[in-house]
């Protein structure tokens, strides 16, 4: 291991620690101050549990990259919760789309902006995201991959690679960017009702 691998994987660990500092910070307020639990709030918090398992995630792979090869019993499920991690990060920020599209447009049905319906959206998306990858990983498509110490999808393995992709980051994104351009089109056609709905909602 060389002097730059060495210091990418610190500089890593640093990055990971401070997230989870973050985390448990952001964390805190929201158990200290009741006022600060908004539905808007519950989604910011989803997403920080997300960071805060990627990051843990990350700390224990550096932890293992940096005192041995990595290649040990464990690495292909670390490599399975790094992947699943990341999407489950991403398919938070869905989740956060999905209710600025409910909150937004006041013609949607009513019953998609209550608190059960976000809660069942929010237990859906955390079932998808540690399911999705699951084909992968019990199809032994996530290798021990020697030039980066890490068990991953190989760059090789065409299906893994896409399947992937189309989880972690194209659908998400495709999700994201369809709902706030159709947000951004209802706010510009609909500039006085969104107005008065949001002093409804205040």
């Amino acid at each position: 291991m060389d002097f730059f691998e060495i210091l990418s994987y610190l500089f890593m660990l640093l990055y990971s620690l401070f997230g989870i500092g973050c985390a448990l910070i952001f964390i805190s307020v929201l158990i200290i101050y009741c006022q600060c639990r908004t539905m808007t709030i519950f989604l910011v918090f989803n997403s920080i549990i997300a960071g805060f398992i990627v990051n843990i995630v990350c700390v224990c792979q550096v932890m293992y990259q940096l005192t041995s090869d990595g290649n040990d019993k464990l690495c292909v499920l670390r490599g399975f919760l790094i992947e699943s991690g990341c999407g489950l990060l991403y398919h938070t920020f869905c989740v956060q789309a999905f209710y600025r599209l409910f909150s937004t447009i006041p013609k949607r049905r009513e019953y998609l902006q209550s608190k059960c319906s976000i809660i069942f959206i929010v237990l859906l998306q955390w079932l998808i995201s540690f399911t999705f990858g699951l084909p992968v990983l019990i199809g032994d498509r996530i290798k021990f991959q020697m030039d980066y110490r890490i068990c991953q999808i190989s760059m090789h393995d065409l299906y893994g690679f896409i399947y992937f992709s189309i989880w972690i980051y194209i659908f998400p994104l495709i999700i994201i960017i369809g709902i706030y351009i159709r947000v951004l089109i209802y706010i510009k056609q609909n500039p006085y009702c969104l107005v008065i709905h949001q002093n409804i909602f205040q």
